[in-house]
């Protein structure tokens, strides 16, 4: 656990860098130098770490390079720096055997995160690597002209078309090349404070002796460059302040919420609310602005009664075709009733024509009638009638319901 927190530390300043609301492009390149250096420091020979002819550390791309699944090129892990409490946490093992088993996973903890770091960081991209020199304190680095020049025709590439500027890539470098080498021998003060976006400001501000500004071509692209977003702090800035308009603003729209987007954006790139341009333009939204809301109210009314129309005819349609399957199913229930009864009267006919042929059959005989004989021939005639009479006023009946429920 305490090595844990001993590496958590060492990331601690990169991340921070991370989410800072300020530009910091141009200091990535150099900060994860810092983050690989103080990582693999802890574990790699310090000669496979620094210049041979100076003693300062390489760069982050010659950082990346270096080969820490090379035996030679690593500390013994007696020399590995583990953290203070981790090194006590360590000590206090009683078994040398174990204790050298610790050292050594923890060793593999140290490779296994750089080789990750190596793979993932972003040193490889040129971009970054020349952004530094944009950075107040790097202006007059050797290959600084050089890293300028690429990053300018870089951008007229990717902004051509645009108001950054009218010249070709190549005139276009070549400008931004001349007003660096200019600025490059100007006495600036370099305010700690000041942050790079503000420090660029100023530099564009500057003018020579006929009025004319210095260094509006330069001052303009690093202010671009440092546009460019270093991380997820902006986008995670931008949920969030997206989370607080919405609270409490269940019926905010999203037009609603892109404008409000807009605007914070705006101050936020001017500084000041006083700092924002009224242009006629502005003003002219501003005047038409009370009209166009009305004329967005009655929209949404229309859009509403509309709506809300629909939502009647729908309720009615689905009313009238629950009547309809009632009405259906009504119907169904009476034909099979009818169809119940008119079995029915098929037995009381069947009984008739019984009793009738059995008494038929008595008349003819010759001879005395038996009475039992005739009785139970008249019995079945009569209940036949009876059933027959019944059955006939219960289909009756029936169908004067199904005629009243098909009329409704």
């Amino acid at each position: 656990m305490n090595f844990a927190i001993h590496l958590a530390d060492l990331f601690e300043g990169y991340l921070i860098l991370l989410q800072s609301s300020k530009p910091v492009i141009h200091i990535i390149y150099s900060a994860i130098g810092d983050l690989l250096f103080s990582i693999m420091s802890s574990f790699v020979k310090l000669t496979c770490l620094t210049t041979d002819t100076r003693k300062v550390r390489k760069d982050a791309q010659a950082l990346g390079a270096v080969n820490v699944e090379e035996t030679q090129n690593l500390l013994s892990i007696h020399k590995i720096d583990y953290g203070k409490a981790a090194l006590r946490e360590i000590g206090s093992l009683e078994s040398k055997t174990n204790l050298d088993a610790v050292k050594t996973e923890i060793k593999l903890c140290y490779q296994d995160v750089t080789l990750y770091l190596q793979k993932n960081l972003p040193y490889k991209l040129s971009i970054l690597k020349d952004l530094q020199f944009f950075h107040k304190t790097n202006r007059l680095k050797e290959v600084s002209v050089l890293a300028v020049r690429r990053v300018a025709t870089k951008v007229a590439e990717v902004l051509h078309g645009t108001n950054l500027t009218d010249l070709n890539k190549d005139r276009y470098a070549d400008e931004i090349v001349r007003q660096f080498k200019l600025y490059q021998t100007e006495d600036i003060n370099l305010d700690e404070e000041l942050d790079s976006y503000s420090f660029w400001r100023m530099i564009g501000g500057m003018k020579d002796q006929q009025n004319h500004l210095k260094f509006d071509d330069l001052s303009k692209l690093a202010r671009t460059c440092l546009t460019l977003c270093h991380g997820n702090a902006a986008p995670e800035r931008g949920f969030s302040f997206n989370s607080t308009m919405l609270q409490n603003r269940e019926e905010t729209k999203e037009d609603t919420i892109i404008a409000i987007r807009i605007v914070k954006d705006a101050i936020l790139h001017y500084g000041k609310v006083e700092d924002f341009p009224i242009t006629r333009r502005l003003l002219d939204l501003c005047a038409s602005s009370r009209q166009k809301y009305f004329l967005h109210l009655e929209v949404e009314k229309q859009q509403r009664e509309f709506s809300e129309r629909q939502k009647q005819k729908e309720i009615e349609n689905a009313e009238a075709q629950k009547q309809i399957k009632e009405k259906l199913s009504e119907v169904q229930s009476l034909e099979n009733q009818i169809e119940e009864e008119t079995l029915k009267l098929a037995v009381a006919d069947n009984l008739i024509e019984e009793g009738t042929g059995s008494l038929s059959s008595l008349l003819l005989t010759n001879g005395a009638l038996n009475k039992s004989s005739v009785m139970k021939a008249q019995m079945l005639i009569s209940a036949g009638v009876e059933k027959s009479k019944t059955t006939n006023s219960n289909i009756k009946n029936l169908k004067l319901k199904m005629k009243n429920i098909l009329k409704k």
